[in-house]
Parts: structure tokens; sequence; C-alpha cells
């Protein structure tokens, strides 16, 4: 895991479309680099808390680009 956030996904970050994660791993991939091209995502063996937590930050994300 070291070696692909550290080193791979940097280099291929503008490729990256979509990305399946699992909650073991997807705080660390996520605040890898970031993903200019990212249009979805996938989550699996997500606690309930994790995903509300997660969706109301992107929700206050969105409603902060649509007001600025």
């Amino acid at each position: 895991l070291d070696r692909f956030c550290l080193q791979i996904l940097p280099s291929i970050r503008h490729k990256i479309k979509w990305v399946n994660l699992e909650s073991s791993s997807m705080k660390r991939i996520l605040h890898a680099t970031n993903y200019p091209n990212l249009y979805g995502l996938g989550l699996y063996d997500i606690e309930i808390e994790t995903a509300l937590s997660l969706i109301g930050r992107i929700f206050s994300l969105i409603l902060s680009i649509i007001n600025s």
C-alpha cells in the first residue's frame, strides 16, 4: 500500500476516472493525491457512521462550490 500511494497513484492520478475502495484503505488512498478526472467512487465494507460522515462532507463541499 505504501508504494501504491506514494509512487503509483501520483504518477497515474490524471488517468483515474473511477475507484473502488474498501474501508481499510479508503482514507489513505483518497488522501494520497488529487484525482482531477475522478467522477465515480465505490465504497465497500464501510460502517454506516463513516458513510454518513463522508456523505455530509461531500454535500458540504458541493454547496460551497455552488455558492462560490
